[in-house]
């Protein structure tokens, strides 16, 4: 099943106790372009090939103070890469 059954959803919220996204998630969002991260879970290993497919570009970080939003967003510019997640995505705050 994927997770948006939707075609008109321009941004999707994950939400704090998500810790994995599987392979090709995003591919039915054809107008989806935001992800919004809410977790503090994801790895480099839990978001392999998520994006691929899909037409998401940005990643927002909002997991809680600015200080950690931060810190969040290095780690997930690591994991949100092309060779990765299947797509680049520009992680910001």
């Amino acid at each position: 099943m994927h997770v948006c059954l939707q075609k008109y959803v321009r941004e999707i919220v994950l939400g704090k106790k998500v810790r994995k996204i599987k392979k090709g998630a995003f591919k039915s969002c054809k107008k989806a372009k935001t992800l919004v991260a809410e977790t503090k879970r994801l790895k480099r290993s839990t978001v392999r090939k998520s994006l691929a497919g899909s037409k998401v570009s940005k990643v927002k970080v909002s997991v809680g103070t600015k200080k950690t939003n931060e810190r969040y967003v290095s780690k997930y510019k690591k994991a949100f890469t092309k060779a990765n997640a299947g797509r680049k995505a520009k992680v910001t705050l």
